[in-house]
């Protein structure tokens, strides 16, 4: 990317962003399958049960990986203690799955929610023995390694849980999928990394003293990520459930599955950045730039051509998905512009400010969710949870300021372009969809959909183009994107 990130840290984030571009085309295309052979109740149940497991793994929520990542000098005995503590707490966590199964099942009024559980507690009992070793893939930069790993689990998984869904058609499909996934992930780990963990705990003091802050960071962001579901399951039933759970994996997919690689390719670089303020300073706005960039046409652009794209995709079925899709896709491009700032905070030993944020934004969302759902429904909880992310998007760069003294100013300079160009971008394509509806397009919604995506994409990298002229060609984002294409354009003419 810039050169204040380095080569291998570039190198790291090319790979992420190519994983996450294949795990999400796959993921679109097991999402329109699973569509259209499951209901949205099936979805919903199968949230109903990840959601109390989930805050049952808060347990085990210590990010020991973040740890060994953050501590440069860590020897065998941290990896090892590492892995020993995950088994252990994967097995406790599962066990307690297993005694919430059929108390959760009478909690909904839903019998099938018991089964579901004791087989999601295998899941989470055998992910506890995944291979720590794997962890230097992205504490030494070697991303290709991860990347072909990561993409190696989630193609096994994809058709595993596609047979199940073809052979079934019912929510098994899904809970037998995310049990292949576990089993993938843990042989796949032993596979491509030759370290091999023993029980050893003799460097707990040191892990844990890194990870106290994490166990309630974790335990807090969880909880108000997963209160959406907990309330809408309860409130409203799992129909409901599986239409807003669809709706926002949609609205996530082109921002935060975007910005997700970003975060975990440069981590290790922060970490290693961390004792030069002015280093890190640079990798942070480089990749608030780059982040922006790419994720404000693609979240707007979700948001705009929402009304053609989700029947397209899932079907008629899921019509009442389109609102949603097109408030959360903007809620995830707020999210995408201010999670980075957070491994800022774990590089430079400060998880007391990472969770201080996480505390704030439950405190904000989950009573906002309750009275959102209750007298709004579904629509209320998407419009809660996009005005939280509006609040705690300062918020966040707030604390920036006070850890890095990153001038306000400095963040206006990276995205008002982008904003601009963007902005633009969404009227034109919305204006071209009311038109191409009434017009020749109006029998071809496949034709209606790809122009006006080759219409947005087009606007939104002229006008950006033409600013970035304007403004006297600043090495920024833009300058980076025109010289890698560059770069890339004269390695295909010279082959």
């Amino acid at each position: 990317m810039a050169a204040s990130l380095g080569s291998k840290v570039a190198a790291g984030v090319a790979w992420m962003v190519v994983f996450k571009l294949l795990d999400r085309s796959i993921g679109i295309v097991s999402v329109v399958i699973l569509a259209r052979l499951l209901v949205p109740a099936d979805f919903g149940l199968v949230a109903m049960a990840t959601a109390i497991i989930a805050i049952i793994e808060l347990l085990s929520a210590f990010n020991f990986d973040m740890a060994l990542i953050q501590r440069q000098e860590a020897t065998r005995a941290h990896y090892d203690t590492a892995w020993t503590l995950n088994v252990a707490m994967a097995a406790v966590c599962a066990l307690l799955v297993a005694a919430a199964a059929f108390p959760a099942g009478a909690f909904y009024g839903d019998s099938r929610l018991g089964p579901v559980m004791l087989w999601l507690a295998l899941a989470t009992w055998i992910r506890g023995f995944e291979n720590v070793g794997v962890v230097a893939f992205r504490k030494e930069l070697k991303l290709n390694r991860e990347f072909q790993l990561l993409l190696t689990k989630r193609i096994g998984v994809f058709l595993a849980t596609i047979s199940i869904a073809l052979a079934t058609r019912s929510y098994w499909a899904l809970v037998l999928g995310t049990l292949a996934g576990s089993v993938a992930g843990v042989a796949l780990s032993y596979l491509f990394h030759p370290f091999r963990p023993r029980f050893d705990l003799s460097a707990r003091g040191e892990l844990f003293h890194f990870s106290k802050w994490m166990v309630f960071s974790n335990l807090i962001n969880t909880l108000a990520s997963r209160a959406a579901d907990l309330i809408i399951g309860k409130s409203l039933g799992p129909g409901p459930l599986g239409l807003f759970n669809l709706a926002h994996e949609i609205s996530h997919l082109p921002t935060t599955e975007l910005s997700a690689p970003v975060n975990r390719a440069v981590y290790p670089g922060y970490a290693k950045a961390a004792s030069d303020e002015a280093r890190l300073t640079g990798q942070f706005l480089d990749v608030l730039g780059f982040t922006v960039l790419l994720t404000a046409p693609a979240a707007v652009g979700i948001a705009a051509v929402a009304p053609l794209l989700v029947p397209l995709l899932l079907g008629d079925a899921w019509l009442e998905a389109v609102p949603l899709v097109e408030i959360l896709a903007l809620s995830g491009l707020l999210v995408s512009m201010r999670t980075n700032a957070g491994y800022v905070f774990l590089a430079l030993g400060r998880s007391e400010v990472l969770t201080a944020i996480t505390v704030l934004r439950f405190a904000l969302v989950v009573p906002a969710l309750v009275l959102g759902t209750v007298y709004f429904g579904t629509k209320g909880a998407a419009w809660t949870i996009l005005g939280t992310s509006i609040v705690m998007l300062p918020v966040t760069h707030f604390f920036m300021h006070r850890v890095l003294r990153i001038r306000w100013a400095e963040y206006g300079s990276l995205l008002w372009r982008p904003t601009v160009a963007t902005a633009g971008m969404a009227l034109l394509v919305r204006e071209y969809l009311t038109w191409a509806e009434q017009g020749f397009a109006a029998s071809n919604p496949v034709l209606t959909l790809a122009s006006a995506v080759v219409l947005g994409i087009a606007t939104y990298v002229s006008c950006t183009g033409l600013l970035w002229v304007i403004s006297g060609f600043p090495q920024s984002a833009e300058a980076r994107a025109v010289t890698t294409l560059w770069s890339l354009l004269g390695r295909s003419r010279g082959s």
